[in-house]
């Protein structure tokens, strides 16, 4: 009994559809540069010195920004639960328990928090689906208990 509730757990977690919005690299992040450097030039307003307004809204701080805002969605919780459905939010909360919980036995951590940064310089359009496969791993490592 407690494999089909799993096995019925991991058709909702495989059937869920991806989130529209989860293309987010490194030409996204580009082509939004012209227009933030453009607003945030012009918030200062004209009586800020042009050097001072470049200093801060530059092309490396805003393309950062956007690279550090495209890396965290990763693991936003609401894009999570859109990716891998709301019975997958449970599993996925386990896999990174047991991770977190049980370091020396995980040498593999460090490839958890490099994974989402694949994007930024290879075309890899559908990170959302590592979100169901960690899914899954956490219903597999829940059933081991």
């Amino acid at each position: 009994m407690r494999y089909a509730t799993l096995l019925i757990l991991a058709i909702f977690i495989i059937s869920k559809d991806l989130p529209m919005s989860d293309q987010c690299d490194r030409a996204t992040a580009q082509t939004a540069l012209p227009v933030r450097i453009f607003s945030e030039t012009t918030i200062d307003g004209r009586d800020q010195p042009v050097l001072v307004t470049r200093f801060f809204h530059n092309k490396v701080t805003i393309m950062s920004s956007e690279l550090g805002r495209c890396y965290f969605n990763f693991f936003d919780l609401n894009f999570v639960v859109n990716s891998a459905s709301l019975f997958g939010l449970l599993p996925w909360l386990y896999f990174f328990y047991r991770i977190f919980l049980q370091i020396p036995k995980y040498p593999c951590i460090l490839a958890i928090f490099i994974i989402p940064a694949v994007p930024l310089f290879i075309a890899f359009p559908q990170v959302a689906y590592l979100h169901k496969v960690f899914a899954i791993i956490g219903l597999v490592l829940w059933a081991k208990r």
